[in-house]
């Protein structure tokens, strides 16, 4: 009866340390892709420069001025 117990408990616990690492992997999954994202959307979003002191430029492809 006591070794069936103590089975019991051991099973529990290499659950439990299963769960909690799967748990890790996935939180760390998750960190790794916002930051990728995060750092996409930037280059994304990023402009190509050539704007005067107030920010505005020309558009040559409308001929049309400007702002961000």
């Amino acid at each position: 009866m006591v070794e069936r117990r103590r089975n019991a408990t051991l099973a529990a616990r290499q659950t439990k340390t299963a769960t909690s690492t799967q748990g890790d992997i996935v939180k760390r999954i998750a960190i790794v892709l916002v930051t990728i994202l995060a750092c996409a959307s930037g280059v994304a979003a990023a402009h190509s420069g050539g704007t005067d002191r107030q920010g505005c430029h020309v558009d040559h492809s409308t001929g049309i001025r400007h702002c961000h």
